[in-house]
């Protein structure tokens, strides 16, 4: 080996800083959490997925979040990349989703005043289409993560039946088009504070029901979901590990 070639493996092999850094040094993130969520029956308490998830907080408040699905009993895998604004309403959302072996496609969906855009790519090729959309919308990427944000424009001085507006992304073909969403409309209800525990731990949450047969608890300001059942079908959603940061 030449004097040249010893040089660059050498300089190769020194570390770039003798600094460790801290989290939360970095200045596009002022706060964090990382979090696990299985999916399981409730009376057998058997698994049938399991999503991991991480949440950055941004310096101007907006939120994102990076999850992965691996939904073994349905044989399916969801990858997400979901931004929200400071209060929550949905900026940009990037879902990958396959199906038993199949790639389904990649769909990217943006929401700029009332108007949301939706681009899929897939086995169909390129589909696009655009929606006119209320203030109050949430989009469901349908890892759970994200659940606890359908309620962020919920009126708890006005109370009662609220309506809520979701953009749903299909998993299943009823647009024909896999990925490819349509807007549902649906009733919330606040429900109320309630001490929950699950495998993550003992948590303050906030209680809402969607439809009536969806109960989602959520904590924090970043409203972290705690819990998601849905009794009539033995299923449930349950945090079984936090990380939260700095």
């Amino acid at each position: 080996m030449n004097r040249f070639m010893f040089l660059l493996v050498m300089t190769a092999l020194l570390p770039v800083s003798t600094v460790a850094a801290e989290p939360g040094e970095n200045p596009n993130i002022v706060r964090w959490a990382e979090g696990t969520i299985i999916y399981r029956t409730i009376e057998a308490q058997r698994v049938r997925a399991v999503e991991k998830y991480r949440l950055n907080v941004h310096p101007d408040g907006s939120r994102t979040v990076i999850g992965h699905t691996d939904n073994f009993d349905a044989e399916n895998t969801i990858t997400m990349i979901h931004r929200v604004d400071e209060d929550f309403r949905p900026l940009e959302s990037m879902v990958t989703y396959w199906q038993g072996g199949t790639f389904n496609g990649t769909g990217l969906f943006t929401v700029r005043g009332n108007t949301l855009h939706g681009v899929v790519d897939g086995p169909l090729g390129r589909v696009t289409h655009s929606l006119d959309v209320p203030d109050g919308l949430s989009i469901v990427p349908h890892p759970l993560a994200t659940d606890s944000w359908h309620f962020w424009y919920y009126d708890k001085a006005k109370g009662g039946e609220q309506q809520a507006v979701i953009y749903n992304p299909q998993v299943s073909p009823r647009t024909g088009v896999p990925v490819l969403g349509h807007l549902e409309t649906g009733m919330m209800t606040y429900e109320g504070t309630a001490e929950v525990t699950v495998p993550a731990g003992t948590f303050a949450t906030e209680h809402f029901k969607l439809n009536g047969v969806i109960d989602v608890w959520m904590t924090g300001e970043d409203k972290l979901l705690v819990r998601y059942a849905l009794p009539s079908a033995d299923l449930e959603y349950v945090l079984t590990e936090l990380t939260q940061g700095p």
